[in-house]
């Protein structure tokens, strides 16, 4: 009697589909937090660069226009690839629908 092949693709399809949607939302919340506590920090320095100048008179005087553009620059990365990921979210739940 021959074997009967069944192709498993659609079924496993749907739970691998699943599971990337599941990851990208979590690689979102993830990013976003990572941006969130990297503002957090820039502006815990820019407050106590004061008081660090004055145990520290070496710090560049632009050090405080740095760490804001790290925070703003992160910031936007992190925006312009939540973006990217909310598209291949939506991409991929129409595939699965």
């Amino acid at each position: 009697m021959p074997r009967k092949i069944v192709t498993t693709s659609a079924v496993s399809a749907k739970p691998n589909l699943e599971f990337k949607i599941q990851q990208l939302r979590l690689d979102k919340i993830i990013y976003s937090l990572e941006a969130i506590l990297v503002i957090l920090v820039v502006f815990m320095a820019l407050m106590f660069y004061p008081v660090l100048y004055q145990f520290l008179p070496n710090i560049p005087a632009n050090l405080p226009l740095v760490l804001l553009a790290i925070g703003v620059g992160f910031s936007f990365f992190v925006l312009i690839g939540n973006i990217f990921r909310l598209f291949k979210i939506s991409k991929m739940e129409k595939e699965l629908a």
